[in-house]
């Protein structure tokens, strides 16, 4: 096994700190919930054999969480992640699998420096899944991986988590942005909805007033969101191209039309890992219905295109080279963040580093816009002052 990144991965001449707004902790046992409440001790979630089922891919290890395998990899709701990482899987990508899980921040922190990435925001893998309706138990298990994460990163500046809140329950879900606010977290994790209800559902205000109080901005990533949506995906495709790549569509119609910069100024909102060539069919769609009588009463005074341009809303860019001149166009030069989406791996010959190498090799920006890109948005976003 290959404990290395492949060799193109290199600061690309490029003489400013580079901050990456996206990647990923892959996690394994004996980490994150290893901190969960002692009254769920009985509940913890543990690690056992997934045998390989042939024609779907190779993943030897799973979680098993209340007493159903997490992600599970096959039939309705057959998600494919690269979690927990002692999976054959995981262990044979191109850089130790302490690395990807975190469990050593040194070497983590030390190979974003050689990289010339001076500070990258980690998101989790595990929980781009609703997968409880315990929503108590959601809490705890949230939990224990945030005060993990308190703690793996506070020595290392170059280390940045996302903490996760349990949106379901707005209650809990403003605690956890508190405990984020003053344990380190540059920003907090949600899905594109919560559990049934949209993300400008009233019922969800006390989440948003405390992230406004906080000054805590809100990151909401790609995933799978919607548990009774995701078990009607009953092969890899729906499960991917229906639950999964349009479950952002929801948070567009929640940011975009629900009013939530209306009834919460000073609210900072981030789509991760998102496919922008979705948010230009998306802006196009709603920029059509707005003045139509057919969707009156709209739910906020300003139209899409309003909210966009006069809120502070920002997208993470991976990959998708040909786009992005055209996408910065359509976000706006100051909102569009690099990421490099590490460990995971989705181009063509799995290489963790190209992502970035495509932002930074990119022939037809220029040099102001690859700073943007690389660096400056991200700090408008997060709100680095250190670096």
């Amino acid at each position: 096994m290959t404990q290395t990144m492949p060799e193109q991965a290199t600061s690309g001449g490029l003489r400013y700190a580079q901050i990456d707004s996206d990647s990923h902790i892959q996690e394994a046992s004996g980490s994150w919930e290893m901190y969960l409440d002692p009254a769920y001790e009985s509940r913890r979630p543990v690690i056992i054999d997934n045998p390989h089922v042939p024609g779907r891919p190779h993943r030897n290890k799973t979680w098993y969480i209340d007493g159903q395998l997490v992600p599970k990899n096959q039939g309705p709701a057959g998600v494919v992640m690269s979690t927990p990482v002692e999976m054959d899987f995981a262990q044979g990508k191109a850089v130790a699998p302490d690395i990807q899980a975190c469990t050593n921040p040194a070497a983590r922190s030390d190979l974003m420096l050689s990289m010339g990435i001076d500070r990258t925001v980690m998101f989790s893998t595990l929980f781009l899944q609703a997968f409880t309706d315990d929503l108590g138990y959601e809490a705890a298990l949230m939990r224990s991986w945030n005060r993990w994460m308190a703690d793996v990163t506070a020595d290392y500046p170059a280390l940045k988590y996302a903490a996760l809140v349990p949106i379901r329950d707005a209650t809990l879900a403003a605690a956890e942005v508190r405990f984020a606010k003053e344990n380190g977290a540059a920003t907090v994790m949600i899905l594109p909805a919560a559990g049934d209800k949209l993300l400008h559902d009233p019922v969800l205000d006390p989440f948003w007033a405390a992230c406004v109080e906080a000054d805590m901005p809100v990151s909401i990533h790609i995933g799978w969101p919607q548990p009774r949506v995701t078990n009607e995906a009953t092969t890899p495709s729906t499960v991917f191209l229906g639950a999964f790549e349009t479950s952002l569509w929801w948070a567009y119609v929640s940011v975009f039309t629900g009013g939530l910069f209306e009834r919460f100024p000073g609210l900072r909102v981030a789509f991760m890992e998102h496919d922008a060539r979705w948010f230009e069919l998306f802006m196009a769609r709603s920029t059509h219905w707005y003045p139509t009588s057919a969707a009156s009463p709209w739910p906020q005074a300003a139209s899409p295109m309003d909210t966009l341009r006069n809120n502070p809303v920002f997208f993470s860019f991976e990959g998708d080279y040909a786009f992005l001149p055209r996408f910065l166009d359509i976000a706006g030069q100051d909102r569009v963040m690099g990421a490099l989406d590490f460990p995971h791996t989705h181009y063509g010959t799995a290489s963790l580093s190209i992502a970035w190498d495509l932002l930074r090799d990119h022939e037809t920006l220029s040099d102001e816009q690859k700073r943007r890109v690389l660096r400056e948005n991200a700090l408008g976003f997060y709100g680095f002052d250190d670096i």
